[in-house]
C-alpha cells in the first residue's frame, strides 16, 4: 500500500483542526462517524491543554467542516482502492507540540 497519500489527507485535516482548536491545546482527539454512503458524518472534537485542562469545541466553520468531511471520503476511497475494507469510524489524535498524528480506524 503506497502510503503518501493516506498521510497527506491526514496531514491537511490535522492542519484545518488545530487552525480552529483552543488556544494552548497540546493534544485534539477528532472522531468522525461516516455512513456507508458516504453522504452523513458526525464529528466530534476534544482537546487536552498543556495545563491539564480539557474539554470539547465546534468548528468555526460550516466550510472547513465539509473541506475535512471531503478529505475523510477521499482518504476513505483511497483505502478501499487499495484493497481495504471501507471504515465507517476513525478517531485522529494530533499531538500539537511535536506534530505527531495517529489515526485508529473502526469497519463496523
Amino acid at each position: 500500500m503506497n502510503f503518501s497519500h493516506d498521510i497527506e489527507y491526514l496531514q491537511e485535516i490535522a492542519k484545518k483542526i488545530l487552525r480552529f482548536s483552543p488556544v494552548g491545546v497540546s493534544k485534539v482527539i477528532f472522531r468522525a462517524k461516516i455512513n456507508p454512503e458516504g453522504d452523513v458524518a458526525n464529528f466530534k472534537y476534544n482537546y487536552e491543554c498543556n495545563d491539564g485542562s480539557s474539554g470539547w469545541f465546534i468548528s468555526d466553520s460550516a466550510l472547513v467542516e465539509e473541506e475535512i468531511f471531503c478529505l475523510l471520503k477521499k482518504h476513505r476511497a483511497f483505502f478501499v482502492s487499495q484493497g481495504q475494507n471501507l471504515w465507517l469510524e476513525s478517531m485522529l489524535s494530533i499531538d500539537a507540540n511535536s506534530g505527531k498524528i495517529s489515526m485508529a480506524l473502526k469497519y463496523d
